[in-house]
């Protein structure tokens, strides 16, 4: 309790906002839902002595969170300006069955070079494209679309927020984005279940994405390599563990 309530906390927040306390790790300072509640009266009762009022605690969307890390006899206290996770990138995604990450679909092209593809090199096929996270990222990455432009942002009740820069690069982003709109693509996408194919037709609307992605139903083993020069092929096939039988894939 002492320890948080010598944090400036109303530089932070204060009445107006809403906040919520995650603790993760394990300590002798106690048991999480103990540390959560001494935390929490920390931050109210430091802001109150200072300003007069209390913030609220909303634990689903806050304006600001507070996480604990319990680390053996260390304790550390973050404000976390991030908000959710990084791979949600805020176009409300229709997920199929174990869904690949957005983050971890971007580490990948980025590994195999498709962010230094050139003009007429911008061609890629995903034969198993699923909800069609590999189609998203790579156009996006070709055509210039920071991967956060569409999240609203993580932390709206941070007192030291400066909306003047953020409105700045958000500008910024939008430009460099809409230079780029008009960039040649070729990005092809298969799958053999009508539905995944519905939904990734309907994640690159909401993505923003009109030209140069095609979604056709299909099956790998009836698929031949697109015409015209060579381009990237990627592919997250099921694998026996989160999508379809262990032995049905090994017999494929």
């Amino acid at each position: 309790y002492e320890g948080v309530a010598s944090v400036p906390w109303t530089d932070h927040l204060g009445p107006e906002t809403t906040f919520a306390v995650n603790v993760a790790g394990k300590g002798p300072a106690g048991p999480g839902k103990f540390v959560t509640l001494k935390a929490k009266d920390a931050i109210v009762d430091t802001i109150r002595a200072v300003e007069g009022a209390r913030p609220d605690v909303d634990k689903k969307d806050p304006g600001l969170r507070i996480h604990v890390h319990l680390g053996g006899t260390m304790v550390t206290v973050s404000v976390d300006l991030a908000g959710r996770g990084l791979h949600r990138r805020g176009i409300g995604r229709a997920g199929g069955a174990a869904p690949l990450k957005e983050s971890v679909a971007a580490a990948l092209l980025r590994m195999a070079g498709w962010h230094r593809r050139g003009d007429g090199e911008r061609i890629l096929l995903d034969p198993m494209c699923g909800s069609g996270t590999f189609l998203v990222e790579a156009a996006w990455m070709a055509r210039d679309v920071a991967p956060g432009l569409m999240r609203a942002p993580g932390a709206p009740g941070w007192r030291a927020h400066d909306s003047r820069a953020w409105d700045a690069v958000l500008e910024e982003a939008r430009a460099r984005r809409d230079a780029a709109c008009e960039t040649a693509l070729a990005i092809y996408g298969f799958d053999g279940s009508t539905d995944a194919v519905a939904r990734a037709r309907d994640n690159l609307k909401r993505a923003g994405i009109g030209t140069g992605v095609m979604v056709t139903h299909g099956v790998l083993a009836d698929l031949g390599a697109p015409e015209g020069p060579p381009g990237l092929f990627v592919v997250n096939p099921p694998y026996g563990e989160r999508l379809g039988e262990a032995a049905r894939v090994a017999d494929a």
